[in-house]
Protein backbone atom coordinates (compact mmCIF):
# COMPACT_ATOMS: atom_id res chain seq x y z
CA UNK A 1 0.00 0.00 0.00
CA UNK A 2 0.90 3.46 -0.95
CA UNK A 3 2.20 5.29 1.81
CA UNK A 4 0.02 8.55 2.41
CA UNK A 5 3.02 11.03 2.78
CA UNK A 6 3.98 10.41 -0.73
CA UNK A 7 0.09 11.66 -1.76
CA UNK A 8 -0.08 13.64 0.91
CA UNK A 9 2.77 16.00 1.61
CA UNK A 10 6.09 15.40 -0.57
CA UNK A 11 8.02 17.70 1.08
CA UNK A 12 7.54 16.64 4.66
CA UNK A 13 7.77 12.90 3.31
CA UNK A 14 11.24 13.83 1.98
CA UNK A 15 12.56 15.10 5.24
CA UNK A 16 11.16 12.03 7.15
CA UNK A 17 12.40 9.08 4.71
CA UNK A 18 15.51 10.24 4.48
CA UNK A 19 17.45 7.26 5.62
CA UNK A 20 14.83 5.39 3.36
CA UNK A 21 15.98 6.88 0.62
CA UNK A 22 19.49 6.12 1.31
CA UNK A 23 18.42 2.38 1.41
CA UNK A 24 17.38 2.56 -1.91
CA UNK A 25 19.81 4.40 -3.08
CA UNK A 26 22.26 1.62 -1.54
CA UNK A 27 20.10 -1.12 -2.72
CA UNK A 28 20.20 -0.16 -6.31
CA UNK A 29 23.92 -0.33 -6.02
CA UNK A 30 23.81 -4.00 -5.35
CA UNK A 31 21.66 -5.13 -7.78
CA UNK A 32 22.63 -3.25 -10.60
CA UNK A 33 26.54 -1.44 -10.01
CA UNK A 34 25.51 2.27 -11.56
CA UNK A 35 28.25 4.44 -10.78
CA UNK A 36 28.90 6.61 -7.79
CA UNK A 37 27.87 10.35 -8.80
CA UNK A 38 24.33 8.78 -10.09
CA UNK A 39 21.11 12.14 -9.21
CA UNK A 40 17.98 10.99 -8.94
CA UNK A 41 14.63 12.88 -8.26
CA UNK A 42 12.19 11.64 -5.47
CA UNK A 43 8.83 13.26 -5.09
CA UNK A 44 9.97 16.82 -6.68
CA UNK A 45 13.43 16.37 -4.38
CA UNK A 46 16.87 15.80 -5.53
CA UNK A 47 18.34 13.73 -3.96
CA UNK A 48 22.70 12.66 -4.68
CA UNK A 49 23.40 9.23 -4.32
CA UNK A 50 26.76 7.26 -3.56
CA UNK A 51 25.72 4.49 -5.87
CA UNK A 52 22.26 4.56 -7.27
CA UNK A 53 19.90 3.40 -10.28
CA UNK A 54 17.21 5.57 -9.93
CA UNK A 55 15.05 3.84 -13.04
CA UNK A 56 15.04 0.38 -11.18
CA UNK A 57 10.97 0.23 -10.55
CA UNK A 58 11.22 -3.17 -8.75
CA UNK A 59 13.56 -1.54 -5.69
CA UNK A 60 11.26 1.63 -5.58
CA UNK A 61 8.63 -0.63 -3.58
CA UNK A 62 11.33 -0.37 -0.27
CA UNK A 63 10.31 3.43 -0.35
CA UNK A 64 6.63 2.64 -0.22
CA UNK A 65 5.89 5.54 -2.64
CA UNK A 66 3.53 4.45 -5.89
CA UNK A 67 4.60 7.27 -8.57
CA UNK A 68 7.66 6.32 -10.34
CA UNK A 69 11.35 8.78 -10.47
CA UNK A 70 13.68 9.33 -12.97
CA UNK A 71 17.07 9.39 -12.92
CA UNK A 72 20.04 12.45 -13.99
CA UNK A 73 23.98 11.80 -13.92
CA UNK A 74 26.80 14.78 -13.97
CA UNK A 75 27.03 16.05 -10.43
CA UNK A 76 28.89 14.66 -7.23
CA UNK A 77 27.03 12.81 -4.45
CA UNK A 78 26.99 14.50 -0.90
CA UNK A 79 24.62 12.28 0.62
CA UNK A 80 25.87 8.86 1.55
CA UNK A 81 29.20 8.64 0.33
CA UNK A 82 30.87 6.48 3.38
CA UNK A 83 28.29 4.18 3.44
CA UNK A 84 28.95 0.60 2.06
CA UNK A 85 25.79 -1.43 0.76
CA UNK A 86 24.52 -4.99 0.72
CA UNK A 87 21.09 -5.79 -0.15
CA UNK A 88 18.67 -9.01 -0.78
CA UNK A 89 15.57 -8.06 -2.73
CA UNK A 90 12.97 -10.61 -3.52
CA UNK A 91 12.32 -7.80 -6.97
CA UNK A 92 13.53 -10.72 -9.66
CA UNK A 93 11.50 -13.76 -7.73
CA UNK A 94 8.56 -11.30 -8.01
CA UNK A 95 9.01 -10.36 -11.49
CA UNK A 96 9.39 -14.24 -12.66
CA UNK A 97 6.22 -15.26 -11.06
CA UNK A 98 4.33 -12.42 -13.03
CA UNK A 99 4.34 -8.77 -11.15
CA UNK A 100 5.19 -7.34 -7.86
CA UNK A 101 2.67 -8.21 -5.07
CA UNK A 102 2.88 -5.69 -2.03
CA UNK A 103 5.72 -4.81 -0.05
CA UNK A 104 8.10 -6.77 1.12
CA UNK A 105 9.14 -6.89 5.07
CA UNK A 106 12.74 -5.84 5.89
CA UNK A 107 14.65 -8.13 7.96
CA UNK A 108 17.16 -6.02 9.24
CA UNK A 109 19.04 -3.02 8.39
CA UNK A 110 22.84 -1.42 9.77
CA UNK A 111 23.74 1.73 8.41
CA UNK A 112 27.44 2.91 8.14
CA UNK A 113 30.61 1.07 7.54
CA UNK A 114 29.46 -2.24 8.83
CA UNK A 115 26.88 -2.09 5.54
CA UNK A 116 23.35 -3.42 5.07
CA UNK A 117 21.65 -6.39 4.98
CA UNK A 118 18.12 -7.58 4.96
CA UNK A 119 15.63 -9.51 2.56
CA UNK A 120 12.58 -8.05 0.84
CA UNK A 121 9.81 -10.83 0.56
CA UNK A 122 6.54 -10.65 -1.42
CA UNK A 123 3.99 -13.30 -0.74
CA UNK A 124 2.50 -15.40 -3.93
CA UNK A 125 -1.19 -15.43 -2.47
CA UNK A 126 -1.26 -11.80 -2.81
CA UNK A 127 -2.58 -9.97 -5.71
CA UNK A 128 -2.43 -6.27 -6.89
CA UNK A 129 -0.91 -3.53 -4.91
CA UNK A 130 -0.22 -5.13 -1.75
CA UNK A 131 -3.62 -6.96 -1.98
CA UNK A 132 -4.47 -10.19 0.07
CA UNK A 133 -6.28 -13.22 -1.96
CA UNK A 134 -10.14 -13.55 -1.21
CA UNK A 135 -10.72 -16.83 0.77
CA UNK A 136 -13.91 -17.62 0.26
CA UNK A 137 -14.62 -19.99 -2.97
CA UNK A 138 -17.91 -19.54 -3.25
CA UNK A 139 -20.71 -16.53 -2.73
CA UNK A 140 -20.45 -14.73 -0.02
CA UNK A 141 -23.77 -14.77 1.92
CA UNK A 142 -26.04 -13.20 4.70
CA UNK A 143 -26.04 -14.68 7.69
CA UNK A 144 -28.88 -17.61 8.46
CA UNK A 145 -31.70 -16.02 10.86
CA UNK A 146 -32.54 -17.68 13.59
CA UNK A 147 -35.70 -19.77 13.07
CA UNK A 148 -34.47 -20.13 9.07
CA UNK A 149 -33.28 -22.99 7.71
CA UNK A 150 -30.36 -23.32 5.20
CA UNK A 151 -28.69 -21.77 3.36
CA UNK A 152 -29.91 -23.70 0.43
CA UNK A 153 -29.64 -23.59 -3.58
CA UNK A 154 -33.32 -23.03 -5.07
CA UNK A 155 -35.09 -24.37 -8.08
CA UNK A 156 -38.54 -23.50 -9.25
CA UNK A 157 -39.53 -23.51 -12.22
CA UNK A 158 -41.28 -26.06 -15.41
CA UNK A 159 -38.76 -28.91 -14.63
CA UNK A 160 -37.06 -31.06 -14.54
CA UNK A 161 -35.34 -30.15 -11.30
CA UNK A 162 -32.12 -32.19 -11.87
CA UNK A 163 -30.38 -33.66 -9.13
CA UNK A 164 -29.01 -32.40 -6.11
CA UNK A 165 -25.86 -34.57 -6.42
CA UNK A 166 -23.28 -34.77 -3.25
CA UNK A 167 -24.85 -31.53 -1.73
CA UNK A 168 -28.10 -33.65 -0.91
CA UNK A 169 -31.76 -32.89 -0.91
CA UNK A 170 -33.53 -30.87 1.31
CA UNK A 171 -36.85 -30.77 0.10
CA UNK A 172 -39.05 -31.74 -3.44
CA UNK A 173 -42.39 -29.98 -3.63
CA UNK A 174 -44.28 -27.90 -6.11
CA UNK A 175 -45.12 -24.19 -6.71
CA UNK A 176 -47.79 -22.38 -8.83
CA UNK A 177 -51.10 -22.49 -9.59
CA UNK A 178 -52.86 -26.12 -9.81
CA UNK A 179 -53.84 -27.66 -12.83
CA UNK A 180 -56.05 -30.62 -13.98
CA UNK A 181 -59.38 -30.57 -15.69
CA UNK A 182 -62.03 -32.38 -14.08
CA UNK A 183 -65.32 -33.63 -15.04
CA UNK A 184 -68.66 -35.85 -14.04
CA UNK A 185 -70.42 -37.97 -16.57
CA UNK A 186 -74.16 -37.23 -16.83
CA UNK A 187 -76.56 -39.16 -14.85
CA UNK A 188 -79.31 -41.22 -16.88
CA UNK A 189 -82.27 -43.72 -15.54
CA UNK A 190 -82.94 -47.13 -17.00
CA UNK A 191 -86.30 -48.14 -18.21
CA UNK A 192 -88.47 -48.04 -15.50
CA UNK A 193 -89.76 -51.18 -13.43
CA UNK A 194 -93.08 -52.13 -11.86
CA UNK A 195 -95.22 -49.26 -13.62
CA UNK A 196 -98.77 -50.01 -14.24
CA UNK A 197 -102.52 -49.37 -14.78
CA UNK A 198 -105.83 -50.11 -12.86
CA UNK A 199 -108.98 -50.18 -14.06
CA UNK A 200 -111.04 -46.79 -13.75
CA UNK A 201 -114.19 -46.38 -11.53
CA UNK A 202 -117.27 -44.78 -13.10
CA UNK A 203 -120.21 -42.86 -11.07
CA UNK A 204 -123.83 -42.93 -12.05
CA UNK A 205 -125.93 -39.81 -11.27
CA UNK A 206 -129.74 -39.98 -10.67
CA UNK A 207 -130.16 -36.82 -12.94
CA UNK A 208 -129.15 -35.37 -16.35
CA UNK A 209 -125.51 -33.47 -16.85
CA UNK A 210 -124.26 -35.62 -13.54
CA UNK A 211 -125.57 -33.99 -10.85
CA UNK A 212 -127.87 -35.06 -8.19
CA UNK A 213 -127.76 -38.81 -6.05
CA UNK A 214 -124.69 -40.93 -7.53
CA UNK A 215 -123.64 -44.46 -6.68
CA UNK A 216 -119.87 -46.08 -8.31
CA UNK A 217 -119.20 -49.29 -10.23
CA UNK A 218 -115.37 -50.89 -10.68
CA UNK A 219 -115.30 -51.87 -14.30
CA UNK A 220 -114.63 -56.04 -14.55
CA UNK A 221 -111.26 -56.41 -16.78
CA UNK A 222 -110.81 -55.18 -20.23
CA UNK A 223 -113.26 -55.93 -22.67
CA UNK A 224 -115.33 -57.57 -20.03
CA UNK A 225 -118.97 -56.56 -20.06
CA UNK A 226 -120.45 -55.81 -16.53
CA UNK A 227 -123.95 -55.30 -15.90
CA UNK A 228 -124.95 -52.11 -14.16
CA UNK A 229 -126.48 -52.51 -10.71
CA UNK A 230 -126.56 -49.04 -8.29
CA UNK A 231 -128.40 -48.14 -5.44
CA UNK A 232 -130.18 -45.75 -6.73
CA UNK A 233 -133.68 -43.78 -5.35
CA UNK A 234 -134.61 -43.56 -9.20
CA UNK A 235 -133.06 -44.68 -12.84
CA UNK A 236 -129.66 -43.83 -14.05
CA UNK A 237 -130.08 -40.52 -16.35
CA UNK A 238 -126.20 -39.53 -16.39
CA UNK A 239 -122.37 -41.48 -16.05
CA UNK A 240 -118.59 -40.13 -16.39
CA UNK A 241 -115.25 -41.41 -15.04
CA UNK A 242 -112.25 -39.11 -14.05
CA UNK A 243 -109.30 -41.13 -13.63
CA UNK A 244 -107.77 -44.46 -14.16
CA UNK A 245 -105.27 -45.75 -11.22
CA UNK A 246 -102.14 -46.18 -11.91
CA UNK A 247 -98.70 -47.12 -10.41
CA UNK A 248 -94.99 -45.46 -10.74
CA UNK A 249 -92.28 -47.27 -11.85
CA UNK A 250 -88.77 -47.23 -10.84
CA UNK A 251 -85.78 -46.65 -12.75
CA UNK A 252 -82.11 -47.64 -11.61
CA UNK A 253 -79.63 -44.63 -11.93
CA UNK A 254 -75.96 -44.64 -14.10
CA UNK A 255 -73.07 -42.01 -14.81
CA UNK A 256 -72.48 -39.57 -12.14
CA UNK A 257 -68.85 -40.88 -12.70
CA UNK A 258 -65.46 -38.57 -11.87
CA UNK A 259 -63.24 -38.07 -15.10
CA UNK A 260 -60.14 -36.36 -13.49
CA UNK A 261 -56.85 -35.89 -15.39
CA UNK A 262 -53.83 -36.01 -12.77
CA UNK A 263 -53.22 -32.91 -10.55
CA UNK A 264 -49.72 -30.91 -11.68
CA UNK A 265 -48.16 -27.89 -10.36
CA UNK A 266 -47.30 -24.94 -12.62
CA UNK A 267 -43.41 -25.64 -11.42
CA UNK A 268 -41.76 -28.12 -9.63
CA UNK A 269 -39.52 -26.92 -6.62
CA UNK A 270 -36.45 -28.21 -5.02
CA UNK A 271 -34.03 -27.56 -2.80
CA UNK A 272 -30.53 -28.53 -2.59
CA UNK A 273 -27.89 -27.67 0.84
CA UNK A 274 -25.32 -24.89 -0.26
CA UNK A 275 -22.03 -25.99 1.62
CA UNK A 276 -19.63 -24.00 3.54
CA UNK A 277 -16.47 -23.54 1.51
CA UNK A 278 -14.38 -20.87 2.55
CA UNK A 279 -14.67 -17.68 4.86
CA UNK A 280 -15.70 -14.34 4.06
CA UNK A 281 -15.06 -10.66 5.40
CA UNK A 282 -17.63 -9.73 8.05
CA UNK A 283 -20.91 -11.23 9.09
CA UNK A 284 -21.32 -13.71 5.87
CA UNK A 285 -21.49 -17.12 5.63
CA UNK A 286 -19.00 -18.08 2.51
CA UNK A 287 -21.05 -21.05 0.73
CA UNK A 288 -20.46 -22.80 -3.19
CA UNK A 289 -22.40 -21.29 -5.44
CA UNK A 290 -26.00 -22.05 -6.80
CA UNK A 291 -25.57 -24.71 -9.89
CA UNK A 292 -26.34 -23.31 -13.02
CA UNK A 293 -29.89 -24.06 -13.64
CA UNK A 294 -30.77 -22.71 -10.31
CA UNK A 295 -32.45 -19.40 -9.03
CA UNK A 296 -28.95 -17.56 -9.01
CA UNK A 297 -29.24 -16.58 -5.02
CA UNK A 298 -28.88 -18.26 -1.73
CA UNK A 299 -31.91 -19.12 -0.10
CA UNK A 300 -33.25 -20.21 3.53
CA UNK A 301 -36.73 -21.58 3.89
CA UNK A 302 -39.06 -22.10 7.28
CA UNK A 303 -41.93 -24.39 7.26
CA UNK A 304 -45.58 -22.81 7.35
CA UNK A 305 -46.41 -19.61 5.40
CA UNK A 306 -44.11 -16.59 6.53
CA UNK A 307 -42.70 -13.35 5.65
CA UNK A 308 -38.93 -13.04 4.27
CA UNK A 309 -35.98 -11.38 6.68
CA UNK A 310 -35.04 -8.29 4.98
CA UNK A 311 -31.59 -9.50 3.82
CA UNK A 312 -33.73 -12.56 2.24
CA UNK A 313 -36.53 -10.63 0.64
CA UNK A 314 -37.71 -13.11 -2.58
CA UNK A 315 -40.06 -15.35 -1.44
CA UNK A 316 -40.91 -18.42 -3.21
CA UNK A 317 -43.62 -20.36 -1.13
CA UNK A 318 -43.76 -24.12 -2.61
CA UNK A 319 -45.77 -27.09 -1.10
CA UNK A 320 -44.67 -30.88 0.00
CA UNK A 321 -48.15 -32.19 -1.09
CA UNK A 322 -51.84 -31.73 -1.18
CA UNK A 323 -55.01 -33.28 -1.04
CA UNK A 324 -57.41 -34.22 -3.62
CA UNK A 325 -61.24 -34.48 -2.60
CA UNK A 326 -62.62 -33.86 -6.32
CA UNK A 327 -66.07 -36.05 -6.45
CA UNK A 328 -69.11 -36.09 -8.04
CA UNK A 329 -72.37 -36.02 -5.87
CA UNK A 330 -74.66 -39.42 -6.62
CA UNK A 331 -76.75 -39.83 -9.51
CA UNK A 332 -80.73 -40.56 -8.63
CA UNK A 333 -83.73 -41.53 -10.21
CA UNK A 334 -87.22 -39.79 -10.26
CA UNK A 335 -90.25 -42.29 -10.37
CA UNK A 336 -92.15 -42.78 -13.52
CA UNK A 337 -95.77 -42.24 -14.08
CA UNK A 338 -97.24 -44.35 -16.81
CA UNK A 339 -100.02 -43.70 -19.54
CA UNK A 340 -103.06 -45.12 -18.86
CA UNK A 341 -105.86 -45.16 -21.37
CA UNK A 342 -108.79 -46.92 -22.71
CA UNK A 343 -112.69 -46.75 -23.38
CA UNK A 344 -115.62 -47.09 -22.02
CA UNK A 345 -118.77 -48.06 -23.60
CA UNK A 346 -122.01 -47.84 -21.82
CA UNK A 347 -125.60 -49.74 -23.74
CA UNK A 348 -128.67 -48.77 -23.52
CA UNK A 349 -130.70 -51.83 -24.87
CA UNK A 350 -130.11 -53.54 -21.29
CA UNK A 351 -127.60 -56.39 -20.15
CA UNK A 352 -124.77 -57.99 -21.64
CA UNK A 353 -123.67 -55.45 -23.49
CA UNK A 354 -125.52 -55.67 -26.89
CA UNK A 355 -126.97 -53.85 -29.76
CA UNK A 356 -124.25 -50.39 -29.68
CA UNK A 357 -122.54 -48.63 -27.25
CA UNK A 358 -122.53 -44.96 -26.19
CA UNK A 359 -118.39 -43.93 -25.74
CA UNK A 360 -118.05 -42.31 -22.66
CA UNK A 361 -114.49 -40.39 -22.48
CA UNK A 362 -112.10 -39.67 -19.70
CA UNK A 363 -113.76 -36.51 -17.80
CA UNK A 364 -117.07 -36.47 -19.87
CA UNK A 365 -120.37 -37.04 -18.51
CA UNK A 366 -122.69 -38.01 -20.81
CA UNK A 367 -126.69 -38.20 -20.71
CA UNK A 368 -127.46 -41.68 -20.56
CA UNK A 369 -130.17 -44.53 -19.13
CA UNK A 370 -127.42 -47.53 -19.72
CA UNK A 371 -127.87 -51.13 -18.81
CA UNK A 372 -124.43 -52.51 -19.21
CA UNK A 373 -121.29 -51.36 -19.50
CA UNK A 374 -117.56 -52.81 -21.37
CA UNK A 375 -113.89 -51.33 -20.42
CA UNK A 376 -111.91 -51.46 -23.45
CA UNK A 377 -107.92 -50.48 -22.52
CA UNK A 378 -105.73 -48.35 -24.40
CA UNK A 379 -101.88 -48.39 -25.34
CA UNK A 380 -99.97 -48.60 -22.09
CA UNK A 381 -96.73 -46.16 -21.46
CA UNK A 382 -94.60 -46.79 -18.93
CA UNK A 383 -93.37 -43.06 -18.61
CA UNK A 384 -89.42 -42.14 -17.92
CA UNK A 385 -87.96 -41.56 -14.59
CA UNK A 386 -86.11 -37.92 -14.57
CA UNK A 387 -82.14 -38.11 -13.22
CA UNK A 388 -80.90 -36.22 -10.65
CA UNK A 389 -77.27 -35.25 -8.94
CA UNK A 390 -73.92 -36.08 -10.87
CA UNK A 391 -72.86 -32.16 -9.84
CA UNK A 392 -68.36 -32.28 -9.34
CA UNK A 393 -67.74 -31.47 -5.51
CA UNK A 394 -64.23 -30.82 -3.53
CA UNK A 395 -61.30 -29.62 -5.33
CA UNK A 396 -57.79 -29.83 -4.96
CA UNK A 397 -55.45 -28.27 -2.03
CA UNK A 398 -52.00 -27.60 -1.53
CA UNK A 399 -50.59 -29.17 1.94
CA UNK A 400 -47.33 -28.94 3.68
CA UNK A 401 -46.55 -25.19 3.14
CA UNK A 402 -42.81 -24.26 3.11
CA UNK A 403 -41.64 -20.39 2.90
CA UNK A 404 -38.53 -20.19 0.83
CA UNK A 405 -36.25 -16.60 0.94
CA UNK A 406 -34.18 -15.47 -1.47
CA UNK A 407 -31.22 -12.90 -1.21
CA UNK A 408 -30.81 -10.87 -4.17
CA UNK A 409 -29.25 -12.25 -7.14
Amino acid sequence: MVDPGCASNAPAYARRSTKRERLLCTATNVVAGRRKGTRMHFRGRSISCGWALCSAAALFAATGCGPPFEACEGAACSEGEGEGAGAATSASAAAASGGLGGAGAAGGAAVGNGGLGGTSSISSSSSGSGGQSDPCAGVCAPVVPAGWDGPVAAFVGPGPAGDCGAAGEVVHGNAGDIHGDVACTPCSCGSPSGASCGLPTVTFYNNPNCVGESDTLQVNGSLTCKNIDVDLTDYVASVKYTSVPSAQGTCQPGGGALQAEPVTFDDEALLCNLPVVGECQGAETCVGAPPASFEQRVCIYQQGDHGCPAAYRHAFPIYTSFSDTRDCTSCACAKSTPTCGGTLGVYTSGSNCINSATTVAKGVCVNATPGSMRWTAGAFGAGTCAPSGGALQGGVIPEGPITVCCSDP
